[in-house]
């Protein structure tokens, strides 16, 4: 009877530390999902946007001096995702071969597809992202795919938006990148193509790419009706700077000459969708001398630190 007792308790006691066990296990691999999931919302990228002055055979200091500077801007301060604003063909492939194999980017050139005029190019490293699709259109009635005959609206010249669906190697974010470049006369022009930029991005961040990043160099200042169309409440995008975290690193404005001859302007933006991107800092990349007052550009750079907010769930065990 007592032998009975006790090989029915130390049944009992197995199957209670079988139980716990498993239960141990399975807590152990919730938790390892769970940190799986979160470990990617820590990770911090940087984005620039970056006009880099177009390549005019009269300015001094010239590209030629110029070119190894705006690398040097990019790969200096670790930037990993880049719009780039009158890029000429020449400059593209300057800068292609200054960064070297580690450097992706996407973009057409505006007048004609090819070689002709400005790209708004989409730059990203290589080493942290993959290319998943990507194309230029023109910002124009109908957002046409093929340069039209004449520019859109009122404006002065043809404009284009580049946009770029990357993933993130390490955690598999998907981002959707655009850049543009807003014309400098027509106030209608720059209106319509908000709108179409909007709708463009509405269409793009279905199935699931959630996280939206436009840079670019918008002519206009805050109270403009394109700022305000694009940090709209429906628009689904806000001002990395007004999103920050922590306060803004360096001056706010954004073009100012290569000598400072003009009238500093804040008109290079970094927007964002604030609901599933988070932005740590923003800053100017201002202190760029390079002797004899030689910059880079006529415009400074704008960074913004972000995380991509995960989108992955991870539901609690039954237990």
């Amino acid at each position: 009877m007592l032998r009975s007792l006790v090989g029915s308790e130390m049944c009992i006691r197995d199957r209670y530390q079988r139980r716990v066990r498993g239960t141990f296990s399975m807590l152990m691999r919730w938790l390892l999902l769970l940190l799986a999931a979160l470990s990617g919302a820590t990770e911090l990228t940087r984005i620039m946007s970056f006009n880099i002055r177009y390549d005019n055979p009269s300015d001094r200091p010239s590209w030629r001096t110029r070119a190894p500077m705006v690398s040097s801007v990019l790969t200096f301060h670790r930037v990993h995702l880049a719009g780039l604003q009158e890029v000429l063909h020449n400059q593209l492939t300057d800068l292609s071969n200054l960064l070297g194999p580690s450097w992706g980017h996407v973009g057409r050139a505006r007048d004609d597809g090819e070689l002709k005029g400005e790209f708004c190019p989409v730059f990203y490293r290589k080493d942290l992202w993959e290319l998943d699709a990507h194309d230029t259109v023109w910002l124009a009635p109908g957002a046409p795919k093929e340069a039209p005959s004449r520019p859109g609206w009122d404006a002065a010249c043809m404009r284009i938006a580049t946009w770029a669906k990357l993933r993130r190697k390490d955690s598999g974010e998907r981002v959707v990148v655009m850049n543009t470049h807003l014309d400098h006369e027509g106030s209608v022009s720059r209106e319509e193509s908000s709108y179409l930029v909007l709708g463009l991005l509405r269409e793009l961040r279905s199935g699931g790419w959630d996280h939206v990043v436009l840079l670019g160099d918008m002519n206009s200042y805050h109270w403009d009706r394109p700022y305000q169309l694009l940090t709209h409440g429906s628009s689904g995008l806000g001002d990395a700077k007004n999103l920050s975290r922590l306060v803004h690193h360096g001056p706010h404005h954004t073009f100012q000459g290569f000598k400072g001859e003009f009238v500093p302007s804040v008109i290079d933006f970094v927007f964002v969708s604030p609901g599933t991107v988070s932005v740590e800092q923003t800053g100017v990349v201002a202190a760029e001398d390079w002797g004899a007052g030689n910059r880079p550009s006529d415009h400074f750079a704008l960074i913004a630190d972000v995380v991509f907010k995960t989108q992955r769930s991870v539901e609690a065990p039954d237990l």
